[in-house]
């Protein structure tokens, strides 16, 4: 892609042509993902560790199939960026992807802040790059960026993306919905993986509780690195390793375990080989074409140290 020679990032899973000028949205092909044809509740939440090439590439890949699979209508993206970057990521989503496209997107308070979790990686900026090409080629995707810029805790955070969620659903009505943010943020059961009794409420459990449907999936992967933060100080973000989490057999690939829910807060699994650390996208700068391819008293009061490995 355009965006990736001349920046240096990494593309999603999607492998093709340059779509013609107005093609149909069947020449598109997306990458294959096993098991992705069980997804079919209308709202997917898919569970983010922050900080990877891989994570984002493979939700791109899952967007292309909903899009594929409901030719025609729309498919709606959420993503784990400030909803008042929206008017930048609509025009960035109607743009050519190029460098000075990318540098009006870049501009954002999102991108640029000092505390540089994951959220605005490379790979990040990498994903909306592929929904804008996906778009391009004519399937149907509306993006829209559904978190908070400022809160006052963390449980306030989760119920506004939750009521973000919902108000997009309401003024788009997708025939399907798909959410990237923290694997966090995406459970569906009531405090966090590593303290079932403190008092908090998942976006994912907000949202359960209105549409019992939905599936959300945890990220399975074979270990590798991810740009993350050890604590709330800015110096200690970078890239991190990660310990496996069991994704025997071939991968990238979807397992359901609607029972699981109950203990877990998740549907099931998004397992994937090796995870590679995506650096902030601020840092990137642009290269000669080649052929070869914020910190605030709101945030959530030092959690990022006090959370287990494999976290966000």
């Amino acid at each position: 892609m355009a965006l990736a020679v001349a920046w240096g990032l990494t593309g999603c899973g999607s492998s093709h042509p340059a779509p013609s000028a107005h093609p149909p949205a069947a020449a598109f092909a997306c990458a294959e993902i096993a098991g992705e044809e069980k997804l079919t509740a209308p709202l997917l939440l898919i569970g983010d560790i922050h900080g990877t090439r891989e994570i984002p590439a493979a939700f791109g890949d899952l967007v292309c199939h909903a899009a594929s699979a409901h030719r025609g209508q729309t498919i709606l993206a959420g993503l784990e960026i400030p909803a008042d970057e929206q008017a930048a990521i609509d025009t960035f989503l109607a743009g050519a992807g190029d460098a000075a496209a990318i540098q009006a997107l870049l501009a954002g308070g999102f991108w640029r802040r000092d505390y540089q979790d994951g959220r605005s990686s490379a790979a990040m900026l990498s994903l909306l790059d592929e929904l804008r090409r996906q778009k391009k080629a004519g399937l149907r995707i509306v993006v829209r960026g559904i978190d908070l810029k400022r809160y006052d805790s963390a449980d306030d955070r989760d119920a506004g993306m939750a009521a973000n969620v919902e108000a997009a659903i309401d003024a788009v009505h997708p025939a399907q919905t798909l959410v990237l943010t923290g694997n966090v943020h995406t459970r569906t059961l009531h405090g966090y993986p590593w303290d079932a009794k403190a008092d908090y409420v998942p976006m994912g459990a907000h949202l359960r509780a209105k549409q019992a449907d939905l599936i959300a999936l945890d990220i399975k992967s074979l270990g590798g690195s991810a740009w993350m933060c050890a604590s709330a100080d800015p110096k200690e973000c970078g890239p991190h390793d990660l310990r496996p989490r069991e994704p025997n057999g071939p991968t990238p690939r979807v397992e359901l375990a609607p029972d699981a829910a109950a203990t877990l807060g998740y549907d099931g699994a998004l397992l994937l080989g090796p995870l590679t650390a995506s650096s902030p996208a601020r840092s990137l700068t642009p290269q000669p074409l080649s052929p070869s391819p914020p910190p605030t008293p709101a945030r959530e009061r030092g959690l990022k140290s006090d959370r287990p490995e494999g976290f966000s």
